[in-house]
């Protein structure tokens, strides 16, 4: 007997609704809001629009400022940036404090769309464990050229993402016929040459040939006309709801775009890996980069500040914001966590997890194949730290006096 297959929940449609009529979208459309940032500056000649989305939840929504204030230190004010945020559960007080952070600047609009219900739908098919750090909210990009219907070129970046330049510059990017403008993700390349299983993955999987790179996520440009003239955005829905990839949306990404990406310089997504390699000193060489993405589990804001390094350029820009309070308590709280070896993260074989580390503020979980299986608590009054094993306290280390 054939299994009878559930319909896909209808697109979301642009449009603009504000207030309560945000908070009242129904299952599988996405509710769309407008934060008051201020209207767009008029000049004589028409000011040329900067789309760029970004996507967050709960956990990355309060890091939403940090990023926007490196927009602001580096956008030109003949521009006008219209910042387009996919809600997946951030806390009202999040995007709050975004709002009144853009409203000053005149040339910042700040639009919210409500996509919650939607990731909620195709939370099984995402096949993302509790386990590793990336969030089913990252799927929310393949939403992007449905949903921003208005622009036919528009700009993606990940949370984790300081800006070292004005980003307008990637809308001249002539695209012409391909789907997507992306810099080559060096780390799977590297994989790709030196791992048999990895190459066949990749070429069984996705269809790559040898001489096909794999781009990084992290950084987009979409082709939104092209995309919604070809139904793309059906076509990935469609193969996600019967197949599994390991590396998620972005094999995705990779596998419908392989034909048609047009690559970018890596100064647009240039790694910086707090867990892997030791900090890079600021130096004048490092203008010349104009994105830096901190990939990996460990975060800047799980570290306190230092005063150079990768480290200090997202913490530079942390300071100008109302959370640095907030942001630099949490990371003195994780401090004692996130000082031993790198390995203690987790490992993977072949793309799958075998077993991981994460921290938040006040825990840190154990997992092993996905599950899991012991959690360390702070007791923030005590300072003391508890431990528990499948669920079941075995101790409670005592804070010391000093």
């Amino acid at each position: 007997m054939e299994d009878k297959q559930e319909p896909h929940p209808a697109l979301p449609v642009s449009g603009h609704k504000t207030g309560r009529q945000a908070a009242a979208g129904k299952k599988g459309k996405a509710a769309i809001r407008e934060e008051g940032a201020g209207k767009p500056a008029r000049h004589k000649e028409k000011p040329l629009a900067v789309p760029l989305v970004f996507c967050a939840d709960a956990d990355y929504g309060p890091y939403l400022t940090v990023i926007a204030q490196s927009l602001l230190d580096n956008a030109a004010p003949e521009h006008n940036y219209h910042i387009i945020i996919f809600d997946c559960g951030i806390k009202q007080a999040d995007l709050s404090a975004l709002a009144r952070q853009l409203a000053p600047h005149k040339n910042f609009q700040l639009q919210i769309c409500d996509i919650s219900a939607w990731l909620q739908h195709y939370h099984t098919a995402f096949n993302v464990t509790e386990g590793q750090h990336l969030s089913p909210a990252a799927y929310g990009r393949l939403l992007i050229p449905q949903l921003c219907s208005q622009y036919d070129k528009i700009i993606y970046t990940d949370i984790d993402v300081i800006f070292n330049r004005d980003p307008a510059g990637l809308l001249s990017i002539a695209l012409g016929e391909d789907y997507i403008a992306g810099v080559v993700d060096t780390n799977i390349e590297k994989e790709r040459r030196k791992r048999a299983g990895v190459k066949n993955y990749y070429r069984k999987k996705l269809g790559l040939r040898d001489d096909q790179a794999y781009i990084n996520s992290g950084l987009l440009v979409f082709n939104s006309k092209i995309w919604r003239e070809r139904s793309l955005v059906e076509q990935c829905l469609a193969i996600l709801a019967r197949q599994n990839f390991r590396r998620h949306d972005q094999d995705i990404i990779n596998f419908i775009c392989k034909d048609k990406i047009r690559y970018i310089g890596s100064e647009w997504n240039y790694y910086c890996n707090l867990n892997r390699s030791a900090a890079e000193t600021i130096a004048d060489k490092d203008k010349a980069i104009a994105l830096y993405h901190f990939v990996g589990a460990v975060k800047p804001w799980h570290k306190p500040p230092k005063t150079q390094g990768q480290n200090a350029l997202w913490w530079a820009y942390a300071r100008k914001t109302a959370g640095y309070g907030r942001f630099l308590q949490e990371a003195q709280l994780n401090k004692a966590g996130l000082n031993a070896k790198a390995n203690q993260y987790g490992c993977s074989f072949l793309g799958w997890p075998v077993w991981r580390v994460k921290i938040s503020p006040k825990k840190k979980k154990y997992f092993l194949f996905g599950l899991a299986v012991a959690t360390e608590k702070l007791d923030s009054k005590k300072q003391d730290k508890l431990f528990y094993l499948l669920g079941f306290r075995l101790f409670r280390r005592r804070a010391r006096a000093d």
